[in-house]
């Protein structure tokens, strides 16, 4: 993936954790809540080394009870 690419992600349901590297927008391909990453274990997102990431609509779902969970349409 290349800095500044704009992903659209495909509705469902994603048993795993975005790791995020480079700046970079993601999208719900439909409509809001489409899209959920609820992994197993740990965060739904983690972002290493990017300076700016957009997700646009998708339901960000965490196991772990010490991290927030996200409904998202915000610049991180």
């Amino acid at each position: 993936m290349r800095t500044g690419a704009v992903i659209s992600v495909r509705s469902g349901t994603y048993a795993e954790s975005l790791v995020i590297t480079v700046s970079v927008t993601i999208s719900a391909e439909q409509s809001r809540g489409s899209v959920e990453t609820c992994p197993p274990h740990g965060s739904a997102v983690v972002v290493l080394q990017a300076e700016a990431v957009m997700l646009t609509d998708p339901v960000l779902r965490g196991r772990d009870e010490e991290l927030p969970r996200w409904t998202t349409r915000a610049l991180i």
